[in-house]
């Protein structure tokens, strides 16, 4: 990996780094420690007590905070550059995967706000400033999220999952061997519709003018943002998110564009971390990861899904052992709500866990209405309450944090 040093961090109160970059020779060997850093590839070192601000170049993935390097001076004229002497080379592919995708992740909350406004005009909001070919690629991408109405189904859920983006490699996989047909689930996949959204916002303009990657934001640090208001409220998750104005001074069409790739990538960085998390179960305790987005009107809502055969059971026999569905939710006007499902044969047990007090007395009041449509389902129930709060959990990142070695240290 080379390093390029570009100077010192704006607050740094470490000793000046001048005196120090001056004194390195070609070929002198550097014990650093990576103190930061962004999704543009820019981190903070720390060698022999100075920060140092540097820019990464690829093909290698970016060192995490805390890892320590060796690195080899290569140039010190005019721009320094450095080489990784040590790189990490017993790490698994999966492991690689994780040290690429955790820095670059966001949620999907502000992308999907985007793709909501911009598949659905409305006369307060103008979006002539973005290219046609987008605007349809947008709308497609809306118009294939599954309905909520479909998710209530048993089919309807199952296709939503399956086009969720966590299985498209798998389909991909089959495409040679199966029939041509099954191109058309494939072009429905969210994942496969973000690949195509990142390759034009990424693929340059006729003009011969490449459109900023999420690799060089305009500005760095910046939260990933809702391009434009719409006066009618609009609701991912059950939240509402600021936003700004299409046709406000101040942005323009690259800026709009390059905070778009910027959401992309991260949702896709984020997708394949719920794919890694799935791929590192163990084959005896299967677990699926899924993020799942539904469109409801013109609006889009993010369900959290968590599928597991319960390895902590006590039961011995493997046969035996409970499936576990863990969801969280945002019903307008009721809060978030987290739910786990436990499935053991044909008995089920729901417990229920509502932020707001108001939702949980609500749930408790209505508690025996779940225990009928459960028992008009089929099921023997379990066990069926709600109270208040949030559940006890292992966040996919922990989890996978648990199983692989994402950093190297050492005394």
């Amino acid at each position: 990996m080379r390093i390029d040093v570009i100077g010192q961090p704006a607050q740094a109160t470490l000793p000046t780094p001048a005196r120090i970059m001056d004194s390195w020779q070609v070929g002198q060997i550097l014990q650093a420690v990576v103190v930061s850093t962004d999704v543009r590839g820019t981190m903070t070192l720390r060698i022999n007590d100075a920060l140092i601000q540097a820019q990464t170049q690829h093909p290698l993935p970016t060192p995490l905070p805390g890892q320590s390097l060796q690195l080899k001076v290569i140039s010190n004229q005019t721009d320094i550059v450095l080489k990784v002497v040590n790189p990490a080379t017993k790490d698994d592919p999966i492991t690689q995967a994780l040290r690429t995708a955790l820095p670059r992740q966001t949620e999907l909350v502000p992308l999907l706000n985007n793709i909501t406004l911009l598949a659905n005009p409305s006369p307060n909001k103008s979006t002539s400033a973005i290219p046609q070919p987008l605007a349809q690629l947008v709308q497609q991408l809306f118009n294939n999220l599954a309905s909520t109405t479909q998710a209530t189904t048993a089919a309807g859920l199952k296709e939503a999952v399956n086009n969720s983006g966590l299985f498209l490699e798998s389909k991909l996989a089959h495409l040679a061997t199966q029939s041509p047909n099954l191109r058309l689930p494939l072009s429905v996949d969210f994942k496969a519709g973000l690949l195509l959204l990142r390759e034009m916002l990424t693929t340059p303009s006729p003009s011969g003018q490449q459109q900023e990657t999420p690799t060089t934001p305009r500005s760095s640090g910046a939260e990933p943002q809702t391009l434009f208001r719409n006066t009618a409220t609009q609701n991912v998750s059950g939240t509402s998110a600021p936003a700004t104005t299409a046709g406000t001074p101040g942005l323009n069409t690259p800026q709009l564009l390059t905070t778009l790739a910027t959401q992309t990538e991260g949702a896709l960085a984020r997708l394949q971390i719920n794919q890694l998390v799935s791929f590192s179960a163990a084959p005896d305790n299967p677990l699926w990861t899924i993020e799942l987005p539904l469109r409801q009107d013109h609006q889009t809502d993010l369900i959290q899904l968590r599928i597991e055969k319960d390895a902590a059971s006590r039961t011995t026999n493997a046969q035996e052992k409970p499936w576990s569905i863990s969801l969280k939710l945002e019903p307008a006007g009721l809060g978030a709500v987290h739910a786990r499902l436990t499935l053991l044969g044909q008995q089920i047990s729901v417990a229920l866990w509502a932020e707001q007090t108001a939702t949980a007395t609500l749930a408790n009041r209505n508690i025996e209405s779940l225990q009928y449509g459960l028992t008009q389902a089929g099921f023997d129930t379990g066990t069926l309450c709600c109270q208040e709060g949030v559940p006890p959990h292992t966040t996919p990142d922990a989890l996978l944090i648990g199983t692989h070695s994402l950093l190297d240290t050492h005394a």
